[in-house]
Order: C-alpha cells, then sequence, then structure tokens
C-alpha cells in the first residue's frame, strides 16, 4: 500500500526498558523495523536521536554503535536522564532508551559538538535554504557559564530559537553527537546537538504548569494574566524591596497568610513557592518568564531570597505548581501548536489548489523535554503528562527525555515542559 502523493509520513519511533542492554535495543529495532513496512511511516532515515536513562550510562557507547550498524543512519545525537519518554508512556530510575529515526533531507541539518561547529549565519545549503536556522541542544549542567553560552548559540542561529535540555545524569554527563557510521561515536560534554535548516519545519512551546499565588486572582487559568510586582530593590539572589515595599510583606498580602511561619502551613504550597521572573511586563503578559524556587523567608529582614540571582528593574510574578495547573497549561500548550498547525495547514491548502497538487500537512514527529520535578512527581501517575499530551496532539512519534534543565529560546529554563513539534 503506497502513502498518497504529497502526504507526509510519520517518522519512526521506539521504546523499550530492559536489565539487558542488548534485549532493549534490540526491542526497539523491532519496533521501527516494523514500522518501516506501514505506509504512514517514512522507511528512509537520515538522523537518529536517542535518549537513554542512568541505569545504562556504561553501555551508551555499545548501544550506540549496535543503533548505527543496525538502522544504517549515519547521523546520531542524544544525551543521558533519570528517565525517558515516548507517546503516551514515560520510564523513570529503569534501564530504557527511546529512539527516533527522521527522515530529514541531507543538507537541511548537520550535527554539532566542541569538535563541530555551526554552520555560519550566512551559509546555505545546496536548496538555497539557511543553514542554520534552529537547533537541538542538549548540555553538561555542569559547564561553566552555561546560559551565557546558551545566549551565545542562539546568536548563531538565523531564527534566535533553539531548544533541547540538559542531561540528568547521577553518573555524570554524555552527550552524543556523532557525524559518521565508523563504529566509535563522538562523545563529549559541553553544548551539542543539531541545527537545522530553515526547510525543516518546527514549532516549539514552553510550558510552565504554574498558577498565581494572589488571593483574588486564583480563578486565573494562566499566571500571565496576574498582577506582577517590580524588583526594585536586590542583590544577587535577596530581593529586598517590591514595588518600593519590603519583599516579604508583599509575599505575605498576595498569599493572605499573616507571617512567616504561616507561609509553611499552606495546603497550596505543598509542591513548593516560586518566583517567575520576566525582564519586563511584556514579557511576563505572554507568559514568556523563568521559574525560580525560593529558597528562603528573613522575617526579620523582609527579604526573600530566591535560588537564582535577581536583577532591579525585573517583574515578579509570586507562583506554585500543582497538578491542575500544569495539566491546564500543558493542554493549552498542545491546543495552541494544533491551533497553528491546522493555520499552517490551511495556507499550504491554497498553495496546492494553485499548483494543482496535494498537500497533507500532519506532525511527523515530536521531542518533549521536562523537568524530573514534573512526570509523575506532579501528574500523580507515571506517564500522566505524555497521556495528557497524546490525548490533546494526537497519537504522534514523540520521545524525549526527563531533564535537569530545559532550553528555549535563548534561556535555560526550569519546572517547565519543551514540546517541540516537526510539520
Amino acid at each position: 500500500m503506497s502513502t498518497p502523493r504529497g502526504a507526509t509520513t510519520q517518522f519512526r519511533y521506539a521504546h523499550a526498558a530492559h536489565p539487558n542492554w542488548r534485549l532493549a535495543t534490540e526491542l526497539c529495532l523491532a519496533q521501527l523495523e516494523s514500522q518501516a513496512r506501514l505506509p504512514g511511516y517514512s522507511s528512509r532515515a537520515t538522523l537518529g536521536l536517542v535518549y537513554i536513562t542512568d541505569h545504562l550510562a556504561e553501555v551508551s557507547s555499545e548501544i550506540l554503535t549496535f543503533l548505527k550498524i543496525r538502522t544504517g543512519v549515519p547521523h546520531w545525537v542524544g544525551t543521558l536522564g533519570l528517565g525517558v519518554a515516548a507517546t503516551g508512556v514515560e520510564y523513570f530510575d529503569e534501564p530504557a532508551l527511546v529512539v527516533m529515526l527522521a527522515d530529514l533531507p541531507t543538507h537541511s541539518f548537520s550535527v554539532f559538538s566542541g569538535q563541530s561547529p555551526l554552520p555560519g549565519l550566512d551559509q546555505r545549503t545546496p536548496s538555497g535554504a539557511l543553514a542554520a536556522h534552529t537547533a537541538l541542544v542538549h548540555a553538561d549542567p555542569s559547564t561553566p557559564e552555561l546560559s551565557e553560552l546558551i545566549l551565545d548559540l542562539s546568536n548563531k542561529v538565523e531564527s534566535g530559537w533553539i531548544f533541547g535540555a540538559l542531561s540528568s545524569s547521577r553518573y555524570g554527563s554524555l552527550q552524543i553527537a556523532d557525524r559518521t557510521l565508523q563504529p566509535d561515536p563522538v562523545y563529549g560534554a559541553g553544548l551539542s546537538g543539531v541545527v537545522f535548516s530553515s526547510e525543516v519545519h518546527l514549532l516549539t512551546a514552553v510550558t510552565h504548569g504554574c498558577w498565581p499565588v494572589q488571593r483574588q486572582n486564583l480563578q486565573l487559568e494562566h499566571t500571565a494574566r496576574a498582577h506582577a510586582h517590580e524588583v526594585t530593590a536586590c542583590e544577587d539572589q535577596v530581593v529586598t524591596l517590591l514595588d518600593g515595599r519590603p519583599a516579604l510583606q508583599v509575599l505575605l498580602e498576595d498569599l493572605g497568610a499573616k507571617d512567616a511561619q504561616g507561609v509553611s502551613r499552606l495546603a497550596r504550597l505543598s509542591n513548593g513557592l516560586f518566583a517567575g521572573l520576566a525582564s519586563n511586563r511584556d514579557e511576563m503578559a505572554r507568559g514568556d518568564y523563568l521559574v525560580r524556587q525560593i529558597v528562603g523567608l528573613e522575617p526579620n529582614k523582609g527579604l526573600i531570597v530566591l535560588a537564582a540571582a535577581v536583577e532591579n528593574g525585573q517583574q515578579l510574578l509570586f507562583c506554585t505548581r500543582d497538578a491542575e495547573a500544569a495539566r491546564s497549561d500543558l493542554i493549552r500548550v498542545c491546543t495552541e501548536l494544533r491551533e497553528e498547525i491546522e493555520h499552517d495547514a490551511a495556507l499550504r491548502a491554497v498553495t496546492a489548489d494553485t499548483l494543482g497538487s496535494t498537500l497533507t500537512p500532519s506532525i511527523r514527529g515530536a521531542l518533549y523535554f521536562s523537568c524530573t520535578g514534573r512526570g509523575s512527581n506532579l501528574f500523580g501517575e507515571a506517564g500522566a503528562e505524555l497521556k495528557l499530551i497524546q490525548e490533546h496532539l494526537g497519537h504522534v512519534p514523540l520521545i524525549g527525555l526527563f531533564a535537569g534543565g530545559e532550553i528555549a529560546r535563548d534561556r535555560l529554563y526550569g519546572y517547565t515542559g519543551i514540546l517541540s513539534v516537526f510539520i
């Protein structure tokens, strides 16, 4: 049975868990080979993506070599994590791997690492596309000045958008960035991944899963609509004044708590108390903020302490995380992505009619990077987060990683989910 002319085929993907790495890899290969015979999937592939739990860290080289030889795919990227994800399922703290084989034009991507830099901003592919448009990035969390490196990398792609994750291994970080079919894979630390040209169509969205703590705003569906405060005095991680008033006093008013001792007794803070930080009001209004945990309160001086440096003039929104907020925001992200894809499909349909051909835009594959503090820890049961994506985005090929930090646009996030789709 052949695929209809002009229709897009989905990327092949696989997932498996088993203490024996060879058997786990064989299970994945069996799924990939089976999909190759189905009309809806691409029978060819040019790029492989693999995420491996740290239980298999010591045999990751063997796994990669096995995948390369059996699939014949020359280019691979990936990293290690405490958990990995696939369509509707997660594997956490057990030996497991997830694999995706992407069918992309050979010259539409380029694997990069410390040994292989990105193409230049003005470089073009043989088809005329910009060679460095966006990039999937994996990073070692122990890399010095990581936030600055992420910002610098985003400036090296035409769109300014990069996406990806920090590895979350307990046994040392490891990135896979391999450009050859040779038996020895290229490993490294720092930053690595794959840069995509402008002919690869990607959409990326960020989900926070937070609620504002303000009593008068608890009914709001999204934190960005709540009232944020301006940081008017701070030093490093310590916030002294918000809107010209003692920071702790502002927090207590937003919480409806009488004193700092009462904060710890609030049931809705069982998943922690956080601050959403944005550079200005416009960023806060569109939900483009960083979530950082509040790690200390100083009642005598009226201070609050964050797990990140703060700057004067930033917008700060007190928030908390719970399953309801996380579900609502993840549904919002999936809905917005589907609407954007449908809009793109409508535009392509007009072009197709003009050209007298048939085009069927769809999601070819998806990548999802979620904080290790999310998953079953936040959603209440294993796989609930992935099943929610499947329910609202559709049964699309998806793999991902539970990360030690998430990367989107030019920033390093925490406690978020980064969802990217190929169309």
